[in-house]
């Protein structure tokens, strides 16, 4: 029995030039338009998938549980959209000097962590000495359908409306479209959740490095965000790639594509992509200004 979650993001054991949001069309159109001075222009990292689906470069068997960290939250903790060496999971760990496990997945929600490391510290034969989690964003939201995962983004809730998705899973997004929006459920849920591995870290004599993207109303969670406030209005030509090189990751993507419409970002700017390695760096530092090694 493994002691994580089987993740079906990716096929397991399998590596990848390039994902669904960061693909292969989308960084030659970046290319053309950002040119040489591009971060990423020549980038040719890949993205390994370990044996239970996760973005690691170990399978879990391998990793060394007598000293290692391990690391919850969605695409930001996978690092969508950098080479695995630009993570924060990845450097927090060299750094430390210790094996990690990164149990994140893209899309997750506050539910699949608590799930994921409630199955980890039930089943691992030797605890982690630190859990660092990157909280997602508190309306996120999964179910059980026919014994499989299925997040729930409500960004996307309009893709979901599609007539071909299975019965049973439009229900299901159907009847969590009529409740999840309301503010005092998710954000209690959310609450509830993290006080839980909270108190379970104490117990059990693990550091916790708990942060979030999102600046969570009510909360007293570190926030570290993406980038600087990134309305600057209508960045062109070698500006824009200089804003590009400093805080994007490579899966950029265009204006007017349905993601930037979601997540409202400037029009002016490309579009939307996932934050790149000042991030990551801002995370390190964080980390290590709180957690005694």
């Amino acid at each position: 029995m493994s002691y994580l979650i089987k993740s079906d993001y990716f096929p397991a054991s399998s590596e990848h030039m390039f994902t669904p949001f960061d693909s292969e069309q989308q960084y030659a159109k970046n290319q053309s338009k950002l040119g040489h001075a591009w971060r990423w222009y020549n980038s040719n990292f890949t993205y390994r998938i370990n044996d239970y689906g996760y973005r690691m470069n170990k399978d879990l068997h391998e990793v060394d549980l007598s000293n290692y960290m391990a690391f919850f939250g969605c695409s930001y903790t996978v690092g969508a959209g950098l080479p695995l060496e630009e993570t924060f999971a990845h450097k927090i760990a060299y750094l430390a000097n210790m094996d990690y496990v990164n149990a994140a997945v893209c899309g997750s929600s506050a539910d699949f962590v608590f799930y994921n490391f409630t199955k980890l510290v039930s089943t691992v034969s030797t605890l982690p000495k630190i859990v660092v989690i990157n909280w997602p964003e508190p309306i996120r939201t999964l179910y059980w359908y026919k014994n499989s995962i299925v997040d729930f983004l409500p960004h996307f809730a309009p893709v979901l409306d599609h007539p071909k998705l299975p019965e049973g899973i439009k229900y299901w997004h159907d009847s969590y479209k009529s409740h999840i929006f309301e503010e005092s459920n998710y954000t209690n849920r959310f609450e509830y959740i993290r006080q839980n591995i909270i108190t379970l870290c104490k117990l059990a004599g693990i550091q916790l490095f708990e942060f979030t993207v999102d600046d969570i109303q009510n909360s007293n969670i570190l926030h570290i965000p993406p980038m600087p406030h990134w309305h600057q209005d209508k960045l062109q030509g070698r500006a824009l790639v200089l804003f590009a090189n400093e805080y994007f990751a490579r899966d950029i993507m265009p204006r007017k594509h349905r993601i930037h419409d979601y997540f409202k970002s400037n029009p002016g700017l490309t579009g939307w992509a996932h934050p790149g390695v000042p991030y990551q760096d801002r995370v390190v530092k964080e980390f290590f200004s709180k957690i005694t090694i």
